[in-house]
């Protein structure tokens, strides 16, 4: 990629940004053999997001820990995928041996919270009956039971009738709790059954409540992985040992299931045997076939690509196009435009087993550059430009896109196959083949009544398939004026009050509380202003005349405290009042 001059940044699932928006910096999103169980429900929502609303290319490559093994069932990310992991119902391996290794250690006689009347022991029993059942006439079954020792319950057995099943249903029955835990000594067990025999599938299902004793694990998983023995774990207590039954299933190739209500046990055994009946991954040598063109493998030669030894199982979405098929017909690249942006999965893996003879070579530089190119959004473009209006026909509810192109060297751009991809305010996508009405003008309408934005990504592609112009644009159907909320206009209230110098009212009950109205409003004060110099020049005027001294001023204000308490009429008080100022004998 580096010689493409495409920029990369390889970070570890715990390193992929959990919104949508930080994925704004890049143009594309490439997992190599990522597992579901690595990341988050966020995480996997903000790949959804980033591709269907923000544009952003998808590239999924396989591997032993993706798609159906990989747990991406039902997850946002299998949502953007042009596949499905589900195989149909009646999709079965032509033989399958199963071996069922129970816990019967003392700790799985503890009472389900749930149901109080079934123990641990119980219903694992109970699950592993149930699992038997969804096996087919043919298929074989084996059950070891272990605490510190393990030891076959039932030993492997092809299952021809419905006497054989009751047989091995009996012997479940039997299994009862006591003593400790040796996982590994119960999965030895199964892997020399299962690797006498001639099965084309052979999965181990383990379940427990324990931790178990420490074991070297990785050399018993290993011999597994070359026997072709896969391996899932069940924990059915918060006891359980998590990180060791986690690394177990993933070594083994496998499916981690824990739950602390021991009630799905039975579901949960139920469902995995149906999965080990489906034969997600397949290993074997095949020239892939070219089923349709695609610019990610432009410039290749069918009769050139090396041989490929495996892929994973997945069953194509209608409208995904299918560019690469195995022998049997089954996909290995496959791609769509899912939103505004675009998705592409190789269900070989990208550098281990299965693509050997693909790494290094010029095919497989080429197929990811141009795969990885392909699911990039175009940059901006000179030659387009797009426009999205209300359309003028119908009853108001549909939209126009309309496109204008040119030609590279000048003139219009013509004859151009042009779609346009809409993202709707629901999430949903939908795909409008826009027509060419006018020299460089293109157009289509589509349905636009929901209220909300609505993406839409324009692509125009010349007769060889090339992709000439990408450019996106939006349109935003507001909602109707009906609907537009029935309270009043709080804005234009505390404006007014503003402008009127009165405080909003917070409540309709503050209305009638005196306090809150203030009202103000111009008058003229120069009547009081006149009194006040009018006042002050009497008092300067009899001042200069009198000229009391501070011992004048001192003897009025005894004389004034002591009228204040004596009980007389106002005009005693006004005489005493004068004849006690200074000077009054020479009043004229």
């Amino acid at each position: 990629l580096g010689e493409a001059r495409i920029l990369t940044e390889v970070v570890s699932p715990d390193g992929i940004p959990g919104t949508a928006q930080g994925f704004a910096s890049f143009d594309a999103i490439v997992l190599a053999d990522v597992p579901a169980t690595a990341m988050t429900g966020a995480q996997m929502t903000a790949i959804r997001e980033a591709v269907s609303s923000g544009g952003r290319g998808l590239v999924v490559a396989g591997g032993e820990h993706t798609f159906g093994q990989g747990e991406y069932a039902g997850t946002p990310l299998e949502d953007a995928l042009p596949v499905t992991v589900q195989l149909p119902e009646n999709d079965q391996a032509s033989t399958l041996a199963i071996v069922i290794v129970i816990d019967r250690s003392g700790s799985m006689s503890g009472i389900d919270t749930r149901d109080r009347r079934a123990s641990r022991m119980d219903l694992a029993k109970e699950g592993a009956t149930l699992a038997i059942e969804t096996l087919r006439e043919g298929d074989q079954i084996g059950v070891v039971a272990f605490d510190y020792n393990a030891r076959w319950v039932s030993e492997i057995r092809p299952l021809r009738g419905p006497a054989d099943f009751r047989t091995v249903a009996d012997r479940i029955a039997t299994i009862q709790p006591d003593g400790g835990t040796d996982i590994y000594a119960a999965l030895d067990v199964a892997y020399r059954g299962l690797q006498a025999t001639q099965a084309r599938v052979k999965h181990v299902i383990l379940l427990t409540d324990g931790e178990g004793t420490p074991a070297p694990f990785p050399n018993l998983l290993n011999a597994y992985r070359r026997a072709n023995i896969t391996l899932s774990t069940v924990g059915v207590s918060s006891e359980a040992g998590k990180t060791l039954l986690q690394d177990l299933a993933r070594r083994g190739s496998g499916r981690y299931y824990f739950t602390d209500t021991p009630s799905a046990v039975p579901q949960i055994m139920t469902q995995e045997a149906r999965l080990a009946g489906r034969a997600h991954k397949q290993e074997r040598d095949f020239k892939p076939r070219l089923a349709a063109a695609s610019s990610a493998v432009r410039g290749l030669v069918p009769n050139d690509f090396p041989q490929l030894h495996g892929y994973m199982r997945t069953t194509p979405r209608p409208g995904a196009e299918i560019i690469l098929t195995s022998d049997q017909e089954e996909t290995v690249l496959a791609q769509w435009q899912y939103g505004l942006g675009r998705a592409l999965v190789w269900t070989a893996d990208l550098e281990g087993p299965w693509s050997r003879d693909w790494v290094g070579g010029d095919a497989f530089r080429s197929l990811w550059v141009q795969a990885i190119r392909w699911s990039m959004p175009a940059p901006g473009n000179p030659n387009i430009a797009v426009r999205v209006l209300p359309s003028p026909e119908g009853d108001g509810t549909r939209a126009r896109v309309l496109v204008d192109a040119w030609a590279p060297g000048g003139g219009f751009g013509d004859l151009l196959a042009s779609s346009a991809d809409i993202a709707g305010p629901d999430g949903a996508s939908r795909r409008v083949n826009l027509s060419q009405v006018a020299p460089g003008r293109y157009q289509g309408d589509f349905d636009a009544r929901s209220p909300g934005v609505y993406f839409v990504r324009v692509t125009q592609t010349d007769t060889s398939g090339e992709v000439v112009a990408s450019e996106i644009a939006g349109f935003d159907r507001a909602y109707p004026v009906e609907h537009a909320p029935a309270w009043g206009n709080r804005t234009l209230l505390e404006r007014l009050a503003s402008e009127s110098g009165a405080p909003a009212i917070p409540t309709p009950a503050d209305a009638w509380r005196r306090d809150t109205i203030h009202r103000t409003a111009p008058r003229d004060i120069w009547p009081e202003l006149l009194m006040t110099a009018v006042s002050l020049f009497v008092v300067d005027v009899a001042l200069r005349r009198l000229r009391p001294t501070w011992a004048d001023v001192r003897g009025v204000v005894a004389t004034a405290k002591r009228i204040a308490r004596m009980p007389v009429t106002a005009t005693a008080h006004a005489w005493e009042w004068f004849v006690a100022w200074p000077g009054q004998g020479n009043a004229r």
